[in-house]
């Protein structure tokens, strides 16, 4: 713990893809790429990138 409150973790292993891929540090490429759509957010508080994620589950 710091002491602004802020908490720092740190992995203790390695994570690798079911392929051995180490994603750390590069990520996972989505399968549906979105932009995040700001001014509909500031204007309305509708999330593009939330509602589409809700979607996909459905």
């Amino acid at each position: 713990m710091l002491p602004n409150g802020w908490k720092v973790q740190v992995a203790l292993e390695v994570f690798r893809y079911i392929n051995g891929q180490v994603l750390e540090g590069i990520g996972y490429t989505p399968e549906v790429v979105l932009p995040l759509d700001v001014q509909q957010l500031v204007n309305t508080g509708k999330d593009n990138q939330l509602d589409k994620a809700i979607d996909l589950l459905k």
